[in-house]
């Protein structure tokens, strides 16, 4: 495991409301890129128009194909960072989600995973942001994935 310490003079908590169709990863990741957050990472809450999920199938070392969920969703629980991958912010978050459904037991559904897209109706984050050393994403060749380097 490695450790990086990230307090200091440029710590800050930001809250954040997203609305009418902004679109949750890119709306955060063009903030960060404006602010110059060298790091944060955020938990939001609140209700989502449509969701995207895309898991990384470990066993093929690939990502699974996209499961997209095209009506309103609360978030339940979730959180995610934001770091640099390149010259860009890039946004990665896990989002836990429900909605109702008579079919299921209980009715409700509850789904969750790797976000690749969610449209905002009203989500109310809460970020802690960090300036100053940029924590950058880097290949790691044992996962295939990009991660802190």
């Amino acid at each position: 495991m490695r450790t990086q310490r990230l307090t200091g003079e440029g710590q800050q908590t930001v809250l954040a409301v997203l609305t009418s169709g902004d679109e949750l990863l890119e709306a955060l990741g063009h903030w960060a890129g404006n602010a110059s957050i060298a790091f944060a990472n955020f938990a939001p809450l609140g209700g989502l128009s449509a969701i995207t999920f895309r898991q990384f199938d470990i066993v093929a070392g690939k990502r699974a194909l996209p499961k997209s969920i095209d009506h309103a969703v609360e978030i339940v629980g979730g959180s995610g960072t934001i770091s640099w991958l390149g010259d860009a912010p890039h946004v990665h978050a896990h989002l836990l989600v429900s909605y109702p459904d008579d079919s299921a037991p209980e009715g409700i559904v509850v789904i969750g995973g790797h976000v690749e897209r969610a449209t905002c109706f009203a989500v109310e984050v809460v970020i802690q942001a960090y300036r100053g050393l940029r924590i950058a994403r880097q290949p790691h060749t044992g996962t295939g994935l990009h991660l802190w380097g």
